[in-house]
């Protein structure tokens, strides 16, 4: 779905290479360490996701879809939209233990490509008062959603 100039996918990434049946399956949760989105697909960079939450081209708006609570994000443009599920985040054991997941329902945490150091990479964050694009620790579990390798401006 093209929004401001990126093609993003219409679902999360379940399995490593193959996308969720549905916009509003959270999908499966990833570190940072490699790219598992499908042939012609890849992890969204800080510039695309700084693009998605542009509040001059893109309304975000909290909303809940098919029983999920998530954020759309809609093109004022053009006014596609995708659905980004609040899929919450695995911990990666510095706050609690490894594997518990966090925030489903009330958090999104999305990766990115974009590598601050080796530590810190590019993530999507957003809630029902908030979205932002920033940096978090690699070793933490989240969502992904591709985009396509081919830009459209």
């Amino acid at each position: 779905m093209l929004i401001n100039g990126v093609n993003w996918a219409d679902s999360n990434l379940d399995t490593s290479g193959v996308f969720a049946a549905n916009p509003h399956d959270l999908g499966m949760h990833y570190t940072a360490f490699d790219d598992p989105c499908p042939t012609g697909w890849r992890v969204p960079t800080y510039d695309e996701f700084a693009s998605l939450i542009n509040p001059d081209k893109v309304i975000g708006t909290w909303v809940t879809q098919d029983g999920v609570d998530g954020m759309r994000f809609t093109d004022r443009a053009n006014e596609n939209s995708i659905f980004l599920p609040a899929a919450g985040y695995i911990e990666d054991g510095s706050l609690g233990e490894r594997g518990s997941l966090n925030g489903r329902g009330t958090l999104g945490y999305y990766w990115g490509s974009t590598e601050y150091n080796s530590t810190f990479v590019t993530s999507l964050y957003f809630y029902s008062a908030g979205l932002y694009a920033g940096y978090d620790t690699r070793t933490f579990g989240f969502a992904i959603r591709c985009v396509a390798e081919v830009r459209t401006r």
